[in-house]
């Protein structure tokens, strides 16, 4: 009886399914909580997170909350737009791996763009940072020494080649200005690869960062200023010492083509130095507006760019879960996202970046069900392999017709023999194989004539079947006995 497979591979799939159900419930609930995310994630849900700043904006009527997983130049901005970068470091404030232009084109093109920082120190980490930066700090100071000694060197060896350029025949003087013109464009892109990128430089704003005391009352209380379109007692808990300035900065002549930032350092160095000395100091307080201050250091700031608009605020507690919470500020959180349709929460800065796959183009593209039906479908093909898929048959009854009763070997041929030689015929066709069979493997010769000489006189004459037993008989013992006889004689 035929074994069915099915019952064993339906467990295996449900157990197999019981798996990824466990093992989805357990990633999940890590990731519900929002302990893998960094603090200020829109997608933490715990007290450190900004996830129902994040759900209460897209709930609400004409507005979308968005979240970015990509570099800030994939966003292109415009009017009705806002981008909320949370808790970001004064240390990323002023490193030119954050691309300030970014977020200066975001703005331009009619957006606005939110900047909270992270003002508070007061743990082993942030202190291992600042001894991690000092240690990075020297060795960049070590690295500027040893590009000053080659710098000093190349210009000796410029020196000896311009004095031996004066012993040569004199150049046309258009040949003379078309190389002194190359040479400036040369000095004027690299100043440009020198220019900072960092959001220091190009919003033109420093960020003072202190430790946090709390004092007995708790919060600090900010001063608003006649531009902030709040009322005193619709501004948010303060928990930040870290105060903005406006301090004079060198201007930076535009860039005159993003293809500079291909070319070597060490000519950069070259023309760093001459472009260094046409820098004037220009003052950036015209460009901000103080929006608010606490014990005469401002902690809120806004800028106009373009069509568009930047606002920094030192503090990010106001914007998580737990502020939220317990001291929200409804008013504020407002007022400064703005009108807009879309709020952009960008996670790339915090280190949460999307890596495009099959499976995100597949959420993309709704192909869900594409897959689902995948899995459907090798399920039946297991299916069909172990089982068939037509109704089976009764194989007991049908094993019962085409079971055919028999018996040995012998009875076999006995039977095949009954059926196909008479009776009187046997002992002849018998004689006549056996014969066949001796000659061709070389039996002796004796035995052959032997039988033969019993076989002839029958040979031919259809015998009783007593009598056939007899004549086998003689037949075995003329071939059996007839060698040895003549070998004793011998």
């Amino acid at each position: 009886m035929q074994r069915n497979n099915a019952v064993p591979v339906v467990i295996l799939v449900l157990l197999g399914c019981f798996a990824v159900w466990c093992l989805s419930s357990i990633i999940g609930r890590r990731f519900s909580a929002g302990n893998a995310y960094p603090p200020y994630s829109s997608l933490r849900s715990d007290p450190l997170g900004s996830r129902v700043l994040f759900e209460s904006l897209d709930r609400l009527d004409g507005t979308q909350a968005l979240r970015n997983y990509r570099s800030l130049d994939k966003l292109e901005g415009g009017p009705g737009q806002t981008l909320m970068l949370l808790r970001l470091t004064p240390e990323v404030f002023a490193s030119r791996e954050f691309n300030g232009k970014d977020v200066q084109a975001f703005a331009a093109r009619g957006g606005r763009v939110v900047i909270t920082l992270d003002g508070q120190v007061g743990n082993w980490k942030e202190m291992e940072n600042r001894v991690d930066k000092r240690r990075d700090e020297n060795a960049e100071r070590r690295e500027r020494e040893q590009r000053e000694e080659r710098r000093k060197e190349r210009e000796k060896k410029r020196e000896r080649e311009q004095a031996a350029k004066k012993d040569a025949p004199a150049q046309p003087a258009d040949k003379k200005g078309e190389d002194q013109r190359k040479l400036e464009e040369l000095k004027e892109q690299m100043a440009w690869l020198l220019k900072s990128r960092s959001l220091k430089e190009v919003l033109g704003l420093t960020v003072d960062r202190q430790n946090f005391v709390m004092t007995a009352k708790g919060a600090i209380e900010l001063e608003k200023s006649p531009q902030l379109p709040l009322k005193d007692g619709e501004l948010p808990a303060w928990y930040s010492r870290t105060s903005l300035k406006f301090e004079e900065i060198p201007e930076k002549k535009p860039a005159l083509d993003d293809k500079a930032e291909d070319k070597g350092e060490d000519k950069a160095e070259a023309g760093n130095k001459d472009e260094e000395k046409d820098e004037k100091p220009v003052s950036t307080s015209d460009r901000w507006t103080a929006l608010a201050a606490a014990n005469g250091s401002i902690m809120i700031a806004e800028q106009r760019i373009g069509q568009g608009s930047v606002v920094v605020a030192t503090d990010s507690y106001f914007a998580s879960n737990e502020a939220l919470l317990k001291e929200r500020a409804p008013q504020f959180l407002a007022w400064l996202v703005g009108p807009s349709r879309e709020v952009i929460f960008d996670e790339f800065h915090l280190g949460t970046v999307e890596t495009p796959g099959i499976m995100t183009l597949a959420r993309r593209l709704h192909l869900q069900g594409l897959f689902i039906g995948g899995l459907v479908l090798f399920g039946l093909f297991i299916w069909q392999s172990s089982s068939s898929l037509v109704p089976a048959e009764d194989v007991a009854s049908k094993e019962a017709e085409s079971v055919v009763s028999g018996h040995g070997a012998t009875a076999g041929l006995i039977s095949l023999l009954r059926r196909g030689i008479p009776r009187g015929q046997l002992l002849t066709r018998c004689f006549e194989v056996w014969e066949k069979s001796a000659r061709q493997t070389g039996a002796a010769a004796s035995r052959v004539a032997a039988a033969e000489q019993v076989m002839t006189p029958v040979k031919g004459i259809k015998l009783p079947v007593r009598q056939v037993a007899g004549v086998y008989r003689q037949i075995c013992e003329a071939v059996h006995t007839g060698p040895r006889r003549k070998q004793g004689g011998a």
